[in-house]
């Protein structure tokens, strides 16, 4: 096995009365070289707790359970130790994982005692731990932990002392300001001669596409009387599908089926994106759910619009900013390829047709601007994801009813996920909505051009809406750690400041003119 300089992540379970000892505990940590996840030190504020914590723990090398007698006693607390159970299965019993730590003198629950405990409060009890860290770092790679023998961590002994408040259940009113998943970036270094050359290189991409779009071939492929490819899963002589605007996906496609698309006119943006004409009319717009902010269900008209069929990828991101129109991307990872493996996100041509992330809501409207389009109204990208025209009904999901890691890349059922990361746009044909639009629930949230206002549809604009009140702006659709039961909705809308940025955040654009 290739040795790496990464840290050992571990994640920290405990009790709230317990916070001083384990604090203690998790700055050692730090120190020693191992990168520690603490819930109250680590979660971004507004981040919905239990979907950061199964990120968190998703991710870690280790879980350290902090027994104690208040532990013990405080059974809300256990959720974290649940969430560990459920990743622990499947893993090899000679693989080290959850390590219960004992804080003081306390029982250990029979879900535990599986596993060998450590007596943090005993002589050597610390370096025992560590011991156990080195073995799980040695069997994945990681060769960079240290330690000190300096004084060990105590604990709390004030009992009166009231335990922090745990968010549980979402309040009605306002949605939190943040999506289920959506977290604010941290800075990274970077290589300046790397992001040189990728962007070099980027340049060079975007030249030949350029040349190729303005080809004779090119422009005989996406002419009126030839259908366009959309999305190519294999190149072997598979059965052809083809689509006018209209046509629903309701039944699954073979994954390696050819997927074609015959618009009435060659719908091709400056980016090389395909467009979808989505005719003029009434849609119901809301749901009669439980979330307040989407009541109403009310009838709004909008006229003949062109939205792009996936999400921006990288490369199409690429080209503005070799232009000099556009700014890069806040960071160039993503939450599984980062520069510490050294693998990056974009610039990497292995990530080309992925989703472009870390991009502000300013920076999404000054690509669509340079593309002679503009971000989607809320209701635009409401009508394209789910409104079934030939029907006249409304879709809970763009392809329907019922959900699985086939239509959409999203958080999965029960506690796997599906992908744990983002996916090359079009990589879901059976997911696509009534009008063959594609994305538009899960992989990564998207932009829109509307602020957020909880009460907007108590009295909406009928015709043509946009929302211009709040000081945050809609994002809809959801992410790869996004649930099924909210943001996935094609009627679930969220809110993000206009400068957040993050790994599960990206947009497509919209035109009303023939492109």
């Amino acid at each position: 096995m290739n040795a790496t300089a990464r840290a050992l992540k571990v994640f920290l379970c405990n009790a709230d009365q317990d916070q001083k000892a384990v604090l203690d505990l998790y700055r050692r940590l730090k120190n020693d070289g191992v990168e520690a996840w603490l819930p109250e030190e680590d979660l971004v504020p507004g981040l919905n707790r239990e979907h950061g914590i199964r990120m968190a723990v998703h991710e870690a090398d280790v879980v350290a359970v902090c027994l104690s007698n208040h532990f013990n006693q405080e059974g809300d607390q256990q959720r974290e130790v649940r969430i560990a159970f459920e990743a622990a299965k499947g893993k090899p019993d000679d693989q080290i994982f959850i390590v219960p730590v004992r804080l003081e003198k306390c029982g250990v629950s029979e879900s535990l005692r599986q596993w060998q405990h450590v007596d943090l409060f005993e002589t050597g009890g610390y370096e025992k731990l560590m011991r156990a860290l080195h073995q799980r770092a040695h069997g994945i790679g990681i060769t960079t932990l240290q330690f000190k023998k300096d004084q060990l961590p105590g604990v709390e002994k004030n009992k009166n002392r009231e335990p922090k408040s745990v968010p549980t259940k979402k309040q009605s009113g306002n949605k939190p300001s943040l999506p289920l998943d959506v977290g604010t970036s941290q800075p990274v270094s970077k290589s300046g001669l790397n992001t040189t050359i990728a962007v070099a290189l980027i340049g060079l991409v975007g030249t030949i596409i350029a040349a190729l779009l303005t080809s004779p071939i090119i422009e005989k492929l996406f002419s009126p009387s030839s259908p366009t490819p959309v999305i190519m899963a294999s190149m072997s002589p598979e059965p052809i599908v083809t689509l006018a605007p209209g046509d629903a996906l309701l039944s699954p496609v073979p994954a390696d089926t050819l997927m074609l698309l015959t618009p009435s006119v060659p719908l091709i943006g400056r980016d090389g994106m395909r467009l979808i004409e989505i005719p003029a009319g009434d849609f119901a717009m809301g749901s009669k759910g439980n979330e307040p902010d989407e009541r109403p269900v009310h009838t709004v008209y909008l006229g003949t619009f062109f939205i792009d069929q996936t999400e921006i990828t990288n490369a199409m991101y690429a080209l503005c900013v070799d232009s000099g129109k556009c700014s890069a991307p806040k960071l160039n990872t993503s939450i599984t390829q980062n520069e510490s493996n050294n693998n990056s996100y974009y610039g990497n041509p292995k990530f080309d047709n992925y989703p472009v992330i870390y991009v502000s809501w300013i920076d999404a409207k000054t690509y669509c601007k340079w593309t002679g389009r503009r971000l989607p109204t809320e209701a635009e990208w409401e009508k394209a994801a789910s409104w079934d025209d030939g029907k006249k009904v409304k879709r809970l999901y763009p392809w329907g009813s019922g959900i699985d890691c086939s239509y959409a890349n999203y958080y999965g059922d029960g506690d796997n996920l599906c992908t744990g990361d983002t996916t090359p746009v079009g990589s879901y044909p059976v997911g696509a909505s009534f009008y063959g639009v594609l994305d538009m629930a899960g992989n990564v949230w998207e932009w829109v051009a509307d602020r957020y206002d909880h009460e907007y549809y108590q009295d909406p604009d009928s015709d043509n809406p946009l929302s211009v009140s709040g000081n945050n702006i809609v994002v809809r659709g959801g992410s790869f750690l996004t649930g099924r039961a909210v943001g996935i909705r094609s009627s679930d809308r969220h809110s993000l400041p206009p400068d957040n940025t993050s790994y599960s955040l990206g947009f497509r654009c919209a035109t009303d003119v023939t492109p």
